[in-house]
């Protein structure tokens, strides 16, 4: 177990983890590294909780190929150069409450690269230079309640990804759309929310064959809800 660490200033990494499993991370910080903060790679069933990457070169956490069935709980990436939390190549993980915060190039959050049937739930991406939250070419992901708020791009952003629900999401304040698919199929959105942002509350670009059931798009400078080059798609009692 690794609890209440504090490491930073190193060439690399902070915390570095390869090929390692059961493990539990609890209350560390990965601070001002060159590279990432905290870092797994092809190490699964490990828990992180209330763990802290923070103005490093890269990434604050990065989890990363065949990094699976992996937790993480309460954690922050916050002031990074990259993204806040990034998943890439890694699939079957649950994130629960976690934010990534005023990240200065990328995402709050990430997944990328067939990370595929991982849980998302209550996590915010706020205050980043791009994204709030962002899935690319990923698949059977859920996405329950989080939250992309006052970015400085999209909200939540879906791209090159299908067979994905996404419940009770919210995209608010953003410069950008509060939530686009792009080139995305057979997904099904219910009950998500795109307020207050300065282009589109909800966008479909070059994507097919989704469900939309219950959405709102209000209060926002362009469309409420807005669909572009894209076909066969249901919409079902969207505001």
């Amino acid at each position: 177990n690794l609890i209440n660490n504090f490491i930073g200033g190193n060439s690399l990494y902070g915390i570095y983890l390869t090929s390692s499993s059961n493990n539990n991370l609890t209350n560390n910080t990965g601070t001002s590294n060159s590279s990432t903060g905290i870092y797994l790679i092809s190490s699964s069933n490990n828990t992180l909780t209330n763990n802290t990457g923070t103005s490093n070169s890269s990434y604050g956490i990065y989890i990363y190929l065949n990094s699976n069935n992996n937790t993480l709980i309460n954690n922050t990436g916050t002031s990074d150069s990259g993204s806040g939390i990034y998943l890439s190549q890694s699939s079957n993980n649950n994130l629960t409450n976690n934010r990534g915060t005023s990240n200065s190039i990328n995402e709050g959050i990430y997944l990328a690269s067939s990370s595929n049937n991982n849980t998302l739930t209550n996590n915010i991406g706020t205050s980043n230079s791009s994204y709030g939250i962002h899935l690319f070419s990923s698949s059977n992901n859920n996405l329950t309640n989080n939250r992309g708020i006052s970015n400085s791009s999209f909200g939540i952003y879906l791209q090159s990804f299908s067979n994905n629900l996404l419940t009770n999401n919210t995209g608010t304040s953003n410069s950008n759309y509060a939530i686009f698919l792009e080139l995305s199929s057979k997904n099904n959105l219910t009950n998500n929310i795109g307020i207050s942002n300065s282009s589109y509350g909800i966008s479909l670009q070059s994507s097919s064959n989704n469900t939309l059931t219950n959405n709102i798009g209000t209060s926002n400078s362009s469309y409420g809800i807005y669909l572009s080059k894209s076909s066969n798609n249901t919409l079902t009692n969207n505001i």
